[in-house]
Protein backbone atom coordinates (compact mmCIF):
# COMPACT_ATOMS: atom_id res chain seq x y z
CA UNK A 1 0.00 0.00 0.00
CA UNK A 2 2.94 2.16 0.92
CA UNK A 3 3.97 1.77 -2.88
CA UNK A 4 -0.01 2.71 -4.17
CA UNK A 5 0.07 5.70 -1.99
CA UNK A 6 3.40 7.04 -3.96
CA UNK A 7 1.45 6.27 -7.23
CA UNK A 8 -1.57 7.78 -5.98
CA UNK A 9 0.66 11.01 -5.27
CA UNK A 10 2.36 11.01 -8.63
CA UNK A 11 -0.48 10.57 -10.79
CA UNK A 12 0.37 7.25 -11.62
CA UNK A 13 -3.26 5.44 -11.23
CA UNK A 14 -2.79 2.75 -13.57
CA UNK A 15 0.14 1.67 -11.15
CA UNK A 16 -1.35 2.54 -8.32
CA UNK A 17 -4.30 0.46 -8.84
CA UNK A 18 -1.56 -2.92 -10.06
CA UNK A 19 0.15 -2.40 -6.53
CA UNK A 20 -3.25 -1.82 -4.37
CA UNK A 21 -4.05 -5.32 -6.00
CA UNK A 22 -0.55 -6.56 -4.94
CA UNK A 23 -1.64 -5.58 -1.22
CA UNK A 24 -5.29 -7.22 -0.32
CA UNK A 25 -4.99 -10.35 0.93
CA UNK A 26 -7.76 -11.90 3.02
CA UNK A 27 -6.59 -10.49 6.27
CA UNK A 28 -5.99 -7.41 4.68
CA UNK A 29 -9.23 -5.52 3.09
CA UNK A 30 -9.19 -2.26 4.49
CA UNK A 31 -6.53 -0.12 5.47
CA UNK A 32 -5.38 1.38 8.56
CA UNK A 33 -7.37 4.05 8.24
CA UNK A 34 -10.47 1.37 7.53
CA UNK A 35 -10.84 1.86 3.96
CA UNK A 36 -11.39 -0.36 1.85
CA UNK A 37 -8.93 -0.95 -0.76
CA UNK A 38 -11.45 -1.43 -3.00
CA UNK A 39 -11.99 1.94 -2.71
CA UNK A 40 -8.27 2.69 -3.91
CA UNK A 41 -9.21 0.76 -6.87
CA UNK A 42 -12.12 2.77 -7.60
CA UNK A 43 -10.28 5.96 -6.71
CA UNK A 44 -7.82 4.80 -9.35
CA UNK A 45 -10.42 3.63 -12.06
CA UNK A 46 -12.04 6.59 -11.78
CA UNK A 47 -9.19 8.67 -12.69
CA UNK A 48 -8.75 6.87 -15.80
CA UNK A 49 -11.89 6.94 -16.83
CA UNK A 50 -13.31 4.16 -16.47
CA UNK A 51 -17.01 2.98 -15.86
CA UNK A 52 -15.75 -0.05 -13.55
CA UNK A 53 -15.14 2.57 -10.19
CA UNK A 54 -18.49 2.42 -9.18
CA UNK A 55 -18.60 -1.52 -9.14
CA UNK A 56 -15.70 -1.10 -6.56
CA UNK A 57 -17.21 1.77 -4.91
CA UNK A 58 -20.08 -0.45 -4.09
CA UNK A 59 -17.72 -3.51 -3.17
CA UNK A 60 -16.16 -1.22 -0.76
CA UNK A 61 -19.32 0.35 0.69
CA UNK A 62 -20.25 -3.43 1.98
CA UNK A 63 -17.03 -3.34 3.76
CA UNK A 64 -17.13 -0.35 5.29
CA UNK A 65 -21.07 1.90 4.83
CA UNK A 66 -20.07 4.23 7.42
CA UNK A 67 -16.73 5.45 5.35
CA UNK A 68 -17.89 9.35 4.53
CA UNK A 69 -15.65 9.58 1.51
CA UNK A 70 -16.72 6.97 -0.15
CA UNK A 71 -20.19 7.78 0.24
CA UNK A 72 -19.45 10.99 -1.18
CA UNK A 73 -17.69 9.53 -4.00
CA UNK A 74 -20.49 6.99 -4.94
CA UNK A 75 -22.59 10.53 -5.11
CA UNK A 76 -20.52 12.26 -7.60
CA UNK A 77 -20.15 8.71 -9.40
CA UNK A 78 -23.74 8.11 -9.51
CA UNK A 79 -24.73 11.93 -10.35
CA UNK A 80 -22.11 11.33 -13.57
CA UNK A 81 -23.73 8.53 -14.84
CA UNK A 82 -27.08 10.80 -14.36
CA UNK A 83 -28.50 8.84 -12.03
CA UNK A 84 -29.73 11.96 -9.76
CA UNK A 85 -31.87 10.43 -7.16
CA UNK A 86 -29.34 8.00 -6.32
CA UNK A 87 -26.64 10.20 -6.14
CA UNK A 88 -28.45 12.46 -3.50
CA UNK A 89 -29.10 9.76 -1.27
CA UNK A 90 -25.84 9.05 -0.74
CA UNK A 91 -24.53 12.29 -0.33
CA UNK A 92 -27.09 13.03 2.16
CA UNK A 93 -26.32 9.70 4.11
CA UNK A 94 -22.39 11.38 4.03
CA UNK A 95 -23.77 14.31 5.71
CA UNK A 96 -25.72 12.82 8.54
CA UNK A 97 -22.37 11.15 9.64
CA UNK A 98 -20.26 14.08 8.96
CA UNK A 99 -22.51 17.44 8.37
CA UNK A 100 -19.63 19.91 7.99
CA UNK A 101 -18.00 17.63 4.84
CA UNK A 102 -17.41 19.94 2.14
CA UNK A 103 -16.94 17.78 -1.06
CA UNK A 104 -20.16 16.33 -0.12
CA UNK A 105 -21.70 19.44 0.14
CA UNK A 106 -20.23 20.90 -2.78
CA UNK A 107 -21.55 17.47 -5.00
CA UNK A 108 -25.14 17.51 -3.46
CA UNK A 109 -25.52 21.54 -5.13
CA UNK A 110 -24.26 20.00 -8.20
CA UNK A 111 -27.00 16.90 -7.98
CA UNK A 112 -29.61 19.36 -6.96
CA UNK A 113 -28.76 21.81 -9.70
CA UNK A 114 -29.50 18.96 -12.06
CA UNK A 115 -32.59 18.24 -10.50
CA UNK A 116 -33.70 21.88 -11.44
CA UNK A 117 -33.46 22.37 -7.14
CA UNK A 118 -31.96 25.63 -7.60
CA UNK A 119 -32.65 26.98 -3.80
CA UNK A 120 -31.45 23.71 -2.48
CA UNK A 121 -28.51 23.78 -4.61
CA UNK A 122 -27.74 27.57 -3.47
CA UNK A 123 -28.07 26.10 0.22
CA UNK A 124 -25.91 23.29 -0.21
CA UNK A 125 -22.54 25.26 -2.20
CA UNK A 126 -23.08 28.11 0.46
CA UNK A 127 -21.90 25.40 3.17
CA UNK A 128 -18.27 25.54 1.30
CA UNK A 129 -15.44 27.47 0.11
CA UNK A 130 -13.10 25.65 -2.59
CA UNK A 131 -10.80 27.58 -4.35
CA UNK A 132 -10.86 26.17 -7.88
CA UNK A 133 -12.18 27.47 -10.91
CA UNK A 134 -14.65 24.90 -11.52
CA UNK A 135 -16.20 26.25 -8.16
CA UNK A 136 -16.62 29.45 -9.16
CA UNK A 137 -18.05 28.56 -12.23
CA UNK A 138 -20.66 26.39 -10.19
CA UNK A 139 -21.80 29.12 -7.51
CA UNK A 140 -21.85 31.50 -10.78
CA UNK A 141 -24.15 29.40 -12.54
CA UNK A 142 -26.66 28.71 -9.16
CA UNK A 143 -26.96 32.02 -8.54
CA UNK A 144 -27.94 32.75 -11.73
CA UNK A 145 -30.43 30.23 -11.64
CA UNK A 146 -31.52 31.73 -8.36
CA UNK A 147 -31.82 34.77 -10.07
CA UNK A 148 -34.23 33.73 -12.82
CA UNK A 149 -36.65 32.14 -10.27
CA UNK A 150 -36.66 35.66 -8.32
CA UNK A 151 -37.53 37.07 -11.99
CA UNK A 152 -40.50 34.65 -12.78
CA UNK A 153 -41.86 36.04 -9.04
CA UNK A 154 -41.49 39.47 -9.82
CA UNK A 155 -44.82 41.62 -10.50
CA UNK A 156 -43.44 44.98 -10.72
CA UNK A 157 -41.82 46.12 -14.31
CA UNK A 158 -39.02 48.08 -12.45
CA UNK A 159 -38.55 45.36 -10.48
CA UNK A 160 -37.91 43.45 -13.29
CA UNK A 161 -35.65 46.01 -15.55
CA UNK A 162 -33.89 46.09 -11.92
CA UNK A 163 -33.21 42.32 -12.22
CA UNK A 164 -32.57 41.94 -15.48
CA UNK A 165 -29.03 44.58 -14.65
CA UNK A 166 -27.96 42.24 -11.85
CA UNK A 167 -28.71 39.22 -14.63
CA UNK A 168 -26.39 41.15 -16.88
CA UNK A 169 -24.01 41.85 -14.42
CA UNK A 170 -22.09 38.57 -12.89
CA UNK A 171 -19.98 40.98 -10.53
CA UNK A 172 -23.08 41.90 -8.97
CA UNK A 173 -24.82 39.43 -8.43
CA UNK A 174 -21.34 37.86 -6.86
CA UNK A 175 -21.63 40.79 -4.50
CA UNK A 176 -24.95 40.25 -3.40
CA UNK A 177 -24.13 36.55 -3.30
CA UNK A 178 -21.04 37.60 -0.86
CA UNK A 179 -23.09 39.98 1.46
CA UNK A 180 -25.65 37.22 1.85
CA UNK A 181 -22.97 34.67 3.17
CA UNK A 182 -21.42 37.27 4.99
CA UNK A 183 -24.63 38.43 7.08
CA UNK A 184 -26.28 35.02 6.75
CA UNK A 185 -29.62 36.21 5.22
CA UNK A 186 -30.79 34.39 2.22
CA UNK A 187 -29.73 35.33 -0.94
CA UNK A 188 -33.03 36.02 -2.75
CA UNK A 189 -34.10 38.26 -0.02
CA UNK A 190 -31.00 40.95 -0.47
CA UNK A 191 -31.23 40.60 -3.98
CA UNK A 192 -35.39 41.17 -3.95
CA UNK A 193 -34.74 43.89 -2.15
CA UNK A 194 -32.03 45.03 -4.19
CA UNK A 195 -34.63 45.08 -6.67
CA UNK A 196 -37.28 47.18 -4.90
CA UNK A 197 -34.97 50.46 -4.32
CA UNK A 198 -36.44 53.11 -6.51
CA UNK A 199 -33.77 54.12 -8.38
CA UNK A 200 -33.10 54.29 -12.45
CA UNK A 201 -30.64 51.47 -13.88
CA UNK A 202 -28.11 52.10 -16.88
CA UNK A 203 -27.93 48.86 -19.08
Amino acid sequence: MYKAFKEQARGRFQRMYAEVNRAENTYFELDLTATPLDWYRGFALNYLGSDSALYYFKKAELKNPFHIQLLSDIGATLENHQQHEDAIQYLQRALKIIPVFPEAHYNLAIAYYNTNKFPSALNEIDQVVLLTEDYQRSVDAIIRKNAELLYDSLKQDNQKERLNYYMKNLLALREIHANSKKSQIPFLSILEDSCTISKSVKN
